[in-house]
């Protein structure tokens, strides 16, 4: 099957846009033929790069939505966009187009030109929050636009489980074809990130007393910084064997450092900006953290339990992320239970072991890539046209 992903290149670096590539390899490895389309904004050349060996990279002219002075209002106004697009599409003839998109209303236009096609289709939206639920300016109208976008798709909508895959349904209402599969990883090898990791700790002086807690992700509101270095403080005051690093960047840079700065954090924090590799930042770190507000399925959080390291959510994202199951993860606002991990090498070591098997029995990319494997034989057959 010729499979041609589809990216509506917002350009997040985050796990949205990195979910496609190990499903492609996956899919390769399983005789399947991957392409990905996506803008030749030098903002996607990450990307880009990353899937390379994978299969063919086709580059175009295109803007995403997010970054034109109306946003998502202008999607509508943009058919010369949706024409061209539609047309290239066509021309590189796969079996079924996979378009990913980061949010309801990304790629307005993309989801235009997707239909115009005719072909089999599949589309990811990884977060499902409404604009309405964000509190966005002009929520009404661009709800209604999404909506009415996604409804003449006339493909499979994919959504992560729980409240992405309720949120979706309801927001699509009755008729809509939407299915549910999480993220899928690939498993690394233990002793080589750990390996790796050694080398990591040395550089940032982190010893072998140390417990270092790790968090990868934009610096940008959605992922709460605030909330992290809220963490680091009430923690720094009660433990001092605790180190932190942020690997990540983001528009909220100038802040972060400025609060650092004044809160006098610097002893025991680190912050490094965007990595091609986070293996080997996995592999150093005892404990993840990650603080945000609202996720799809968080890739990280993912990448984490794969590298064997037990999870800290906020309790609301905890509740909302309830296919991970209650035992995996650890709410930061339950202090005895996050306290317990920094404390107890031998609570970290059974929820360290822990965490590997639920992501080889629940997120491994072999078995998600399965789930797709159906989506598109289904999409080619017609469902939701």
């Amino acid at each position: 099957m010729k499979i041609l992903f589809v990216s509506t290149s917002s350009g997040s670096r985050g796990g949205g846009e990195l979910a496609m590539i190990p499903l492609a390899a996956e899919l390769k490895r399983r005789g399947h033929v991957c392409s990905l389309w996506l803008s030749d904004d030098p903002k996607m050349d990450g990307i880009a790069g990353k899937f390379a060996p994978v299969g063919e990279v086709v580059r175009a002219p295109y803007t995403n939505t997010y970054d034109l002075p109306l946003r998502s209002l202008q999607a509508p106004f943009r058919r010369g966009t949706v024409r061209r697009v539609a047309a290239q599409l066509r021309d590189l003839a796969p079996d079924v187009i996979h378009l990913n998109k980061q949010n309801l209303e990304d790629g307005l236009d993309l989801v235009d030109a997707v239909a115009r096609t005719g072909l089999p289709r599949v589309g990811m939206i990884h977060i499902t929050q409404s604009a309405a639920y964000l509190k966005a300016r002009f929520a009404g109208v661009r709800d209604a636009m999404s909506r009415r976008a996604l409804r003449r798709f006339g493909g499979i909508w994919v959504a992560n489980p729980d409240n992405r895959f309720r949120e979706l349904t309801a927001f699509l209402g009755d008729g809509a074809a939407v299915r549910q599969v999480p993220n899928g990883v690939d498993l690394p090898d233990l002793e080589a990130i750990r390996r790796a990791g050694r080398e990591v700790r040395k550089g940032f002086g982190v010893t072998d007393d140390h417990v270092l807690i790790l968090a990868v992700g934009r610096v940008t509101f959605q992922k709460r910084p605030d909330r992290f270095l809220d963490v680091v403080e009430r923690v720094r005051a009660s433990h001092r064997n605790i180190r932190f690093l942020w690997v990540g960047a983001g528009d909220w840079d100038e802040e972060w450092e400025r609060r650092v700065k004044a809160r006098g954090l610097g002893d025991v924090l680190t912050r490094v900006g965007w990595q091609d590799e986070v293996a080997r930042y996995y592999g150093a770190a005892d404990v993840f953290l990650h603080p945000a507000e609202y996720e799809g399925l968080p890739y990280a959080v993912l990448e984490a339990l794969a590298a064997g390291l037990p999870v800290v959510l906020s309790d609301r994202l905890r509740r909302d992320l309830t296919s991970l199951g209650e035992e995996t993860t650890v709410a930061v606002e339950n202090e005895p239970a996050f306290h317990a991990l920094l404390e107890d090498p031998e609570t970290r070591a059974a929820a360290a072991e822990y965490a590997r098997r639920v992501a080889e029995e629940r997120y491994s990319i072999g078995a998600v890539a399965g789930f797709w494997e159906g989506f598109y034989a289904e999409a080619g057959a017609g469902a939701g046209a």
